[in-house]
């Protein structure tokens, strides 16, 4: 273990952790009222979440154990440079959508573009990003992203590490609209199915990780690591393939990352099948320590623009999550919805983006939202950056960070309400999601006598007492 880093990852953080905290006491001395003009955000943009987090129970805390709540959105460049081309301008605007965290995009072939050579140029890159991110107030989970493994149809694994071993491709794509169609191409099963087999191709994977973790595990806004995107089975069967080849590598892979970052959340992914409807349960005690379950939400209205959102569609959403829901309590772990999305000119689609975060406040949930940079899905057209028609019902309130336990959420997007309640605790400062945007006369909050809203953070902070409590945000004016 490399000691020497951890002992800087953990003065680092804690020297984070005292800047907010000091931030926040000095913010609460003001009478409660919006923020005073001018009035500086905390040192360096960080995030007013206390780092490192860590998992506890179903729920996870920040450093001064408050429950935490991650709603953020995925943020991902899948061709060469295979980086985001983001900057300080991309993450205030995520920041005024109301979003504390990013899902950040890497990919094996961008660390390592060669067999077994890792390459520094992109770790930097990496590095960058994670920082400016930081600067701008955001926590960041590194995604390790692939679709259809890699090669000439998909993206991820580097070129010299596709091994479909001569089995022939059959296009399924095309013809029926659905990219992911070719999953089922024995091109694309048979590479997958060498990769699970492969000590060789696992290791190199491994490695791949623990050069990116000794990278950025030392930036204090790196809260944890999603293991690999919508992993699929290939050949082996299902079963024998949760139980003997995807959990044990996460768990392989995660536990080689934290000789980087000890203090690194694992964000372990189910079987892709989990993202259109198929139960996928975790089998039991397979999930490490310090991690968090994280399937994905898609269905029919992924496969193309024109689909109409009816209600019967939606219920496939609502089955799906619910089976996640209930995957993840019978493994005792938090949820965090990594990927879901909608194409922004379906018919329905805000209402539907409405209803799963109704959902994912329901089940107090975490959730990053499918895709910053892709105009199909973003909340944002990206040629110039105005509201999509997803912008509205992303823009909401949450609790971001409450002592205690939350015992329920309960946002109305019609009267912008927010209503929460928390058992337990022993008091402190209680942060509240409100984007000023959403609030533009300001608020008012019931449940205390202490607080205090900066519209520039879009950030409610409230001193609340030990023991349960409620907390209720409401707009001024009409």
């Amino acid at each position: 273990m490399n000691t020497t880093g951890h002992s800087r990852q953990v003065r680092g953080r804690a020297a984070v952790a005292v800047s907010m905290l000091l931030g926040l006491l000095a913010t609460l001395a003001l009478p409660q009222a919006a923020a005073v003009a001018g009035q500086p955000v905390h040192p360096h943009g960080a995030t007013e979440i206390a780092t490192p987090l860590r998992v506890d129970g179903e729920r996870i805390r920040d450093a001064e154990g408050r429950d935490v709540v991650l709603r953020g959105i995925s943020v991902i460049n899948k061709r060469d440079p295979f980086y985001p081309d983001v900057d300080a301008s991309d993450f205030r605007r995520i920041r005024d959508l109301g979003l504390n965290h990013i899902r950040l995009g890497i990919s094996w072939e961008g660390i390592m573009p060669e067999e077994g050579e890792v390459d520094p140029g992109y770790l930097r890159e990496i590095r960058r990003i994670v920082r400016d991110a930081g600067r701008g107030g955001l926590l960041v989970i590194l995604d390790m992203h692939q679709d259809l493994y890699g090669g000439p149809r998909g993206n991820g694994a580097p070129d010299w590490a596709y091994r479909p071993s001569g089995c022939p491709h059959i296009e399924l794509a095309e013809p029926t609209g659905a990219w992911a169609a070719n999953y089922a191409s024995p091109e694309v099963n048979c590479a997958f199915t060498r990769f699970w087999l492969s000590s060789t191709l696992q290791g190199y994977y491994t490695d791949a990780w623990m050069a990116m973790a000794e990278a950025v595990g030392g930036e204090p806004n790196v809260i944890g690591y999603d293991l690999m995107n919508e992993p699929w089975q290939g050949y082996i069967p299902p079963v024998l393939f949760e139980s003997r080849y995807l959990y044990p590598s996460q768990a392989r892979w995660l536990e080689a990352i934290r000789e980087a970052d000890p203090n690194g959340i694992g964000f372990v992914e189910p079987n892709v099948l989990k993202s259109v409807t198929m139960a996928s349960p975790p089998p039991a005690g397979m999930l490490p320590d310090n991690s968090v379950y994280s399937p994905h939400l898609y269905g029919p209205w992924d496969f193309t623009s024109e689909i109409e959102i009816l209600q019967e569609t939606r219920r496939l959403a609502d089955v799906n999550f619910a089976a996640s829901r209930k995957e993840a309590a019978s493994a005792g772990v938090p949820l965090w919805l990594g990927e879901w999305g909608v194409f922004t000119t379906a018919t329905g689609a805000a209402d539907y983006v409405t209803h799963v975060y109704d959902m994912v406040d329901d089940a107090l949930a975490g959730t990053a939202i499918w895709e910053y940079g892709d105009s199909a899905y973003s909340p944002f057209d990206t040629e110039t950056w105005e509201p999509s028609p997803l912008y509205d019902p992303v823009l909401r309130a949450y609790p971001e960070a409450v002592p205690g336990t939350l015992r329920d959420i309960d946002y109305d997007a019609e009267r912008r309400t927010l209503d929460l309640a928390w058992s337990g605790g022993e008091g402190g400062v209680a942060l509240l999601r409100a984007p000023a945007e959403r609030y533009p006369e300001g608020v008012a909050v019931s449940g205390t006598d202490q607080w205090r809203w900066d519209p520039r953070r879009g950030l409610v902070m409230a001193e609340v007492p030990a023991g349960d409590g409620t907390l209720a945000v409401t707009p001024v004016g009409p």
